[in-house]
């Protein structure tokens, strides 16, 4: 990549490690604030119960605004231009992480919450990213610049458990709380806000202006019924998402309780989980995407992650569950690439906008249902609940062999 292009990506992709650098640190952060009996930011003699539930309703709330935000925001860069979009979602990210910080400090539930919830509707520099990537790339360059853009992505699911960890460790500074890695974040967004102000272009021009539609989510998410081709990657996609978030999330629940990880410990598993993401994109632009097609690798990639899924929900020994879990994420974030890559390729170019908020909105929507799954804890195990999230990953493996032999055919010589 020359130059100009690095020139280019660079303040988009720092937007992008953001985004997921403040996704890793919030679940951690937000697991041992509910697990723990002793947190002031609920009564003393709060159940188990009511703690999961509260515990749940952080986690889903990003999601569930998130449906609407990157909905809105990738539909919207449309009609108003990417650069704007991107702009608006950076500094409602900062703001939003700033309440989070703040509601931390002071035990303020309301608050924690409503700034968790603004983060989701904000959530639109992702969606929107990938459209402005999707008008710097010619076709033939699309699917690398889709991978390097998931390469970036996953180098924030390293720095955000590293800062998360660090900055949440008051054993290393009277200053360090809970807290401080809701600043950190916050600072950080706005610094890229000011970046992405005077050094990012605009890669679309808009060929229409409309107001905003507040309903506008709903009626995008209808179209995918419309149009097949979307609507089978879309079903797919969701029972991917569905599989991995249920994953992702009570696994930092068997940590904590199974294991007794403090903060510092789930940030440095999670540290673990963003160096298999990497370095599984890293094996992936080297090598297996210049071998392999990409419905092969995605098939692969899915298939692995349910095996490996549903072997960490099966041992109960430390050491297996890092192990699978490691390499599940691995295999997830290489099939998350080729995932993101074939709905790009399910719609025409004018469409770029709609087709990534519908991503966005699906993620959104499959990581507010396992958001529920907390609640199941008084009734059956993380490990159980883990293992359904495998077979949804296994289900949707199944779903994308049917997909890929019809649209993703390797091209002819």
């Amino acid at each position: 990549m020359n130059k100009f292009r690095l020139t280019i990506f660079a303040p988009i992709w720092l937007a992008l490690i953001i985004d997921s650098m403040g996704y890793t640190i919030v679940y951690p952060v937000m697991t041992l604030i509910f697990t723990s009996s002793t947190h002031p930011i609920l009564p003393p003699g709060t159940s188990v119960a009511l703690r999961n539930f509260y515990l749940g309703f952080g986690y889903l709330l990003y999601p569930l605004t998130m449906f609407f935000g990157a909905s809105i925001m990738g539909d919207l860069s449309d009609r108003i231009g990417r650069k704007k979009v991107l702009l608006i979602a950076i500094l409602g990210f900062s703001l939003s992480f700033l309440l989070m910080g703040i509601g931390t400090e002071f035990d303020s539930l309301l608050l924690l919450f409503l700034g968790r919830a603004l983060s989701g509707l904000f959530a639109g520099s992702q969606p929107t990213a990938q459209a402005a990537i999707a008008d710097l790339s010619p076709l033939e360059e699309k699917k690398r610049n889709f991978s390097v853009m998931t390469f970036v992505i996953s180098l924030g699911t390293i720095l955000g458990p590293i800062f998360g960890g660090f900055f949440a460790d008051e054993k290393l500074s009277s200053y360090f709380s809970f807290a401080t890695p809701f600043y950190f974040v916050a600072l950080v967004g706005l610094l890229n806000f000011f970046w992405l102000f005077w050094k990012f272009p605009e890669t679309y021009v808009p060929y229409e202006h409309k107001k905003i539609d507040f309903l506008r989510p709903l009626k995008i998410f209808s179209k995918v019924f419309l149009e097949k081709q979307v609507f089978q990657i879309a079903l797919i996609f969701f029972l991917m998402q569905i599989g991995f978030s249920t994953f992702y999330q009570l696994i930092q629940v068997r940590m904590a309780i199974d294991f007794g990880y403090t903060a510092l410990h789930l940030g440095l598993f999670n540290t673990g989980l963003g160096i298999c993401f990497t370095l599984a994109m890293w094996i992936s632009l080297k090598y297996i995407l210049k071998i392999f097609h990409e419905g092969t690798i995605g098939l692969t990639s899915l298939f692995l992650t349910a095996l490996f899924l549903i072997l960490c929900a099966f041992f109960r020994s430390q050491i297996l569950v890092i192990l699978f879990g490691y390499l599940a994420a691995g295999f997830d974030m290489v099939a998350y690439a080729m995932m993101m890559t074939a709905f790009s390729h399910a719609a025409s170019s004018e469409k770029q906008g709609w087709v990534m908020g519908v991503f966005g909105a699906i993620l959104a929507l499959s990581w507010v249902l396992t958001g529920f799954s907390t609640n199941l804890l008084t009734l059956i195990s993380s490990r159980a609940i883990i293992n359904l999230g495998g077979i949804s990953m296994l289900i949707s493996a199944l779903l994308l062999f049917f997909y890929a032999k019809k649209y993703l055919k390797r091209p002819t010589p």
